[in-house]
């Protein structure tokens, strides 16, 4: 691996540096998990405290295969699903792994629900319970900081015990 060696003194420096800019992104982001996290339970609640149910029929628009590191491979699929409300069609797309796309056959009917004073504002209700569910955003929440905070202190110790390493300072004889 590669590694630069630098004076004691320079070490210090960039071990200070690195934990300053490693803070700061563990920082920014929990910071943006939290924006995201509460924004969706926030749109969930206000979706769910005034809303109708309807279903609309699934259909499967295509699957694509994505490649990955290692020459794996990913099925995706993507998902539609159309219904009208007072004569207005609305259309909501998703998407899904390989792995989940049996919990979809193609032509079941999905349940969406939409707020009744704008029904621009609409998802699968089994979404919107999840993501209205307090417990989960906790969760959510404490996985992302931990993860944070494990990303930002292995970059932190590769930087600073095999990236830049201090110079051995040779024995006086």
């Amino acid at each position: 691996m590669l590694s630069f060696k630098i004076s004691s003194g320079a070490h210090e420096k960039v071990r200070r540096v690195s934990s300053i800019i490693c803070t700061v992104f563990a920082i920014g982001f929990v910071l943006l998990m939290c924006l995201t996290a509460i924004g969706d339970h926030l749109r969930a609640r206000r979706i769910l405290a005034d809303h109708s149910v309807v279903s609309a029929p699934l259909v499967l628009d295509e699957v694509t295969e994505e490649r990955g590191r290692r020459g794996r491979t990913k099925e995706m699929y993507h998902f539609t699903y159309q219904f009208e409300v007072k004569g207005q069609p609305y259309i909501g797309r998703f998407d899904v792994a390989g792995s989940n796309a049996d919990k979809y056959p193609e032509g079941t009917l999905l349940q969406v629900a939409y707020s009744n004073t704008d029904p621009a504002h609409f998802d699968r209700l089994d979404r919107l319970q999840d993501l209205s569910d307090t417990s989960g955003l906790f969760t959510r929440l404490g996985v992302g900081i931990l993860g944070a905070a494990l990303i930002s202190f292995i970059i932190h110790l590769l930087a600073t015990r095999r990236l830049f390493v201090p110079r051995e300072v040779p024995a006086a004889p």
